[in-house]
């Protein structure tokens, strides 16, 4: 430019330009989910800042994330690395630790009571797919256009490799993207398949898909922009319920019963977890359906190590035992054994077991202990708050005395809005308690709310 047309030395050349939302050109692979995927992230972050509960941080995401990658993925496809992004975004919405839960995790979570999450990695294959059978269905003859001109322009190899395209394209054309969604979310082992990265779940769940459609069309795949696709009604719809099935499947590998009662041999050692001992997490999941409210996440989140304790989030600055135990990390595996929570388990509540199994209900579970981990759940992340705030200083003298109450106000308050019946709580008492094992008389210390059936 500078030798042949001085004047123009300062124009700036780039290699993608913005036509109608999406980016074209040799370089605009890198550029096209961009943008969205850092809208995304940031209202993602705004939901994590919002501190709300989590049915409506689960509404939220549903609503305002979700639908952020849905305009662009009706051209250009999402790859492997989206699902992580989705199960740390998931992770993030439900204020739990990383790993806490598995990816299909998630989209089980509505079965206990949880709330009910959507992917946006299969709700983007599947806008991607119904472009490719509907909306834009020429891309058949834009593929044949460029494989005469690839003979005619470029080398064998790109022949040989399927590579309709030069080497400068950083990515795909929007015409091999509809043909391997078309084709399955996979095809033939060709440049462009591989160059999408498509995850082995989402190639099972597409064949899946094209079997599905074969057998409502009389046993032949229909071809795009049939009558059998411009007549089938809520398409993009039907296209998601299939793919969530085989992508996320309800098998018992993948339940969360399973994983449950995995974490929970390794939370409650030296005690054994198993059915010959009376542990029955299918059971205990079950009952924990016909509750309502947050309790069955909090529930869940405690039989899988979900407690955001300083051990769990590999802090700087790993606590000791928030309630007093010296010698005695912050850690979930601790608190289920702790004496201090325990003490302030009997001494809140009547007839709690001194057997932890049946106290954190994996054992005969019941409503009420159900509700008593939803109570200890909010009660721990109060103090933690405080603890990470300066507001209790763990260096001083007093520390312990405002830890307690703290825990205790805190549980006090969640049993009240539960309807489960508590003691009063005084430090002196709590004390005597801890040195006599004597609990209040109830002509002293009469219950603060009624007990409401369930």
């Amino acid at each position: 430019m500078e030798s042949n047309i001085p004047s123009w030395s300062l124009l700036q050349i780039e290699d993608a330009a913005k036509l109608l939302g999406f980016y074209v050109g040799p370089g605009c692979g890198k550029l096209n989910f961009a943008g969205p995927l850092e809208k995304l992230v940031g209202r993602v972050k705004d939901i994590k800042s919002a501190a709300a509960p989590t049915h409506i941080n689960a509404y939220d995401y549903n609503s305002r994330v979700c639908p952020i990658l849905g305009y662009h993925a009706q051209l250009l496809p999402l790859d492997k690395r989206h699902f992580l992004l989705e199960r740390i975004a998931l992770h993030t919405v439900l204020r739990a630790p990383w790993n806490t839960f598995r990816h299909s995790d998630f989209f089980q979570l509505h079965k206990i009571g949880g709330p009910k999450f959507r992917s946006f990695n299969v709700a983007c294959a599947s806008a991607l797919y119904r472009t490719a059978t509907r909306t834009v269905c020429s891309w058949q003859e834009w593929i044949e256009q460029m494989t005469i001109n690839a003979k005619e322009h470029l080398s064998v190899r790109h022949a040989a490799t399927g590579q309709l395209y030069p080497d400068c394209w950083d990515s795909p054309s929007f015409a091999h993207n509809l043909k391997w969604a078309f084709e399955g979310f996979g095809g033939d082992e060709t440049h462009h398949t591989i160059m999408i990265r498509g995850t082995p779940r989402l190639l099972k769940a597409g064949t899946a898909l094209k079997h599905c459609l074969a057998t409502k069309n009389s046993g032949v795949y229909p071809a795009p922009g049939s009558e059998f696709f411009r007549n089938f009604r809520s398409l993009q719809k039907h296209v998601y319920s299939i793919l969530m099935e085989h992508i996320f499947p309800d098998e018992p590998h993948t339940q969360l019963n399973s994983l449950c009662f995995g974490r929970c041999i390794k939370l409650f050692a030296p005690y054994e977890v198993s059915t010959e001992n009376g542990v029955d997490v299918n059971a205990a999941l079950n009952l924990l359906s016909t509750t309502s409210g947050p309790i069955g996440i909090k529930v869940v989140k405690t039989w899988l190590n979900g407690w955001a304790t300083s051990h769990r989030m590999h802090e700087d600055n790993v606590h000791c035992c928030l309630l007093g135990c010296r010698d005695e990390q912050d850690s979930l595996n601790h608190y289920i054994h702790c004496p201090h929570l325990f003490a302030l388990q009997r001494f809140l509540f009547s007839g709690i077991s001194e057997n932890p199994l049946i106290r954190f209900g994996i054992q005969t579970p019941e409503i009420f202990s159900f509700k008593v981990i939803s109570c200890l759940f909010s009660a721990y992340h109060a103090l933690k708050s405080e603890v990470r705030s300066g507001k209790i200083n763990m260096h001083y003298q007093t520390w312990l005395q405002s830890a307690w109450s703290v825990f205790a106000n805190v549980c006090k308050a969640e049993a009240g809005e539960l309807g489960v019946s508590t003691r009063a709580f005084s430090l002196v008492k709590f004390i005597d308690f801890l040195i006599t094992g004597r609990l209040p008389s109830p002509t002293n210390n009469l219950l603060l709310h009624d007990h409401i059936e369930t």
